[in-house]
């Protein structure tokens, strides 16, 4: 029995021991097993980054070569310094008058400006200087004071201070070179003069606008855009037109970079009789986060020119299927090539994108004849005789600013007799809407 009982207790201690020894063996085969997953996660999770970083490399359309990619740009403060050291050399409009006119909702600003002598005696030059065919527009040939930038947005454009400005800081966005070796001014805008276009505007805090014709208020065939900063314009730090957008319904952003951006074109109130389209822009930072690249804001804004090119007959549908839009790839190419041989005038701000059809550069104005007694310095009426006026209007006529250079036509045109008749000149140099409103 002793025997016995000794021989149960060494098989126990044995299977004990043995019992120990293998669940140590398992319990450090799983630890090895746990740190080598963990290396093997840090391994992978180090390929993952380094790959996302170098796509990001590869895939930048933009690399960062300079300030005007990034949104701390403060072109402003650029176009401010430019135009003090270049004072001797600009021919300002002098502003002696202004008032405001309210004509179906919208806010019109009438201006009564006068030219100075000097800008007279620079035309005289301009002329005699246009038989040696002398573009001011290009950089390499441009007055050296009244450049801004020589080059920027991958050295295709350059920014210049206007000669002839009608408001502080009115400044031009030029392609480089020369007009022979550019598309033409009214080829159909490519993703790139409109993603330029909007930096500017935003970097500017200004408005941005675009004359494709010489009907439509270019006097220039070199290829070029303006911008005038709000603050110039209007102390308030909006142009008038901003008064006719309250009447348009809050836009509820859906947007995203995993599918296809459709604009929606809606049309003012006020420009009912007018050929025209609107889309409602949200801030560029809200669409895409900006590796300095934000290409997909530039297709967007592209999109958006495209619709209303495409909703007010700039462009035939077909254009539209055949160049721009790929249904199953949704993307847009560019053509350059494409011209539009219909004038137009484009507007661009950071919250919407507006194009006009026009139909002539000028509105005819029926001006009753003004006498002014000097003594009391009163005007008076005879609708006996009357003088006929032709004001020449470019793109910023429709943010809701005309400007006139003659006392009778000012004090015709913001007179409560004539029954506000801006939003008339504006019809008149426009093309009729074929569509109805209803509240889009």
């Amino acid at each position: 029995v002793e025997i016995m009982d000794e021989k149960k207790e060494m098989a126990i201690e044995l299977g004990s021991t043995a019992l120990n020894r293998s669940t140590k063996e398992t319990w450090d085969k799983q630890i090895k097993e746990i740190w080598k997953n963990r290396l093997l996660f840090l391994v992978c999770l180090g390929f993952i980054f380094i790959i996302f970083f170098l796509s990001l490399g590869m895939n930048s359309k933009y690399p960062p070569k300079g300030i005007e990619w990034s949104r701390r740009w403060n072109l402003e403060a650029e176009i401010g310094i430019a135009s003090v050291s270049a004072a001797a050399h600009l021919f300002p409009l002098k502003l002696k008058s202004s008032t405001i006119i309210q004509d179906q909702g919208m806010h019109l600003k009438l201006l009564l400006v006068e030219s100075s002598k000097k800008a007279s005696s620079s035309n005289e030059k301009k002329k005699g200087s246009e038989e040696e065919e002398f573009d001011p527009l290009a950089p390499e040939t441009a007055e050296k004071t009244l450049i801004i930038r020589d080059s920027v947005f991958e050295e295709k454009y350059a920014i210049l201070l206007n000669k002839f400005p009608v408001f502080a800081g009115h400044s031009l966005l030029v392609a480089r070179g020369s007009s022979t070796q550019m598309p033409p001014q009214n080829a159909v805008l490519t993703r790139q003069d409109l993603d330029a276009l909007h930096r500017c505007a935003l970097a500017a805090r200004a408005i941005a606008f675009y004359n494709s014709h010489p009907e439509a208020g270019s006097s220039q065939p070199h290829r070029h855009f303006q911008f005038v900063p709000m603050a110039s314009i209007d102390t308030k730090h909006k142009p008038p037109i901003y008064s006719a957008l309250d009447s348009l319904e809050p836009e509820i952003w859906r947007w995203s970079s995993k599918a296809p951006y459709v604009p929606i074109v809606r049309r003012l109130p006020a420009f009912n009789e007018i050929e025209h389209g609107i889309v409602k822009l949200p801030d560029r930072a809200t669409y895409k986060i900006d590796f300095q690249d934000s290409t997909t804001f530039a297709h967007a804004l592209l999109r958006a020119y495209i619709a209303i090119a495409t909703d007010i007959g700039l462009l035939k549908q077909k254009h539209t299927d055949d160049f721009f839009f790929d249904q199953t790839q949704f993307h847009i190419n560019n053509h350059p090539s494409l011209q539009i041989d219909l004038p137009y005038n484009l507007l661009l701000t950071t919250d919407f994108i507006l194009l006009v059809r026009r139909s002539k550069s000028k509105a005819l104005v029926q001006v009753p004849f003004t006498a002014m007694n000097s003594e009391e310095e009163e005007h008076f009426f005879s609708s006996s005789v009357a003088t006929s006026w032709t004001l020449p209007l470019n793109g910023l006529a429709f943010a809701g600013t005309i400007a006139v250079n003659d006392q009778s036509l000012y004090n015709f045109l913001s007179s409560s007799s004539s029954s506000s008749p801006l939003l008339a000149l504006l019809k008149d140099v426009s093309t009729r809407s074929s569509h109805s409103y209803h509240g889009r």
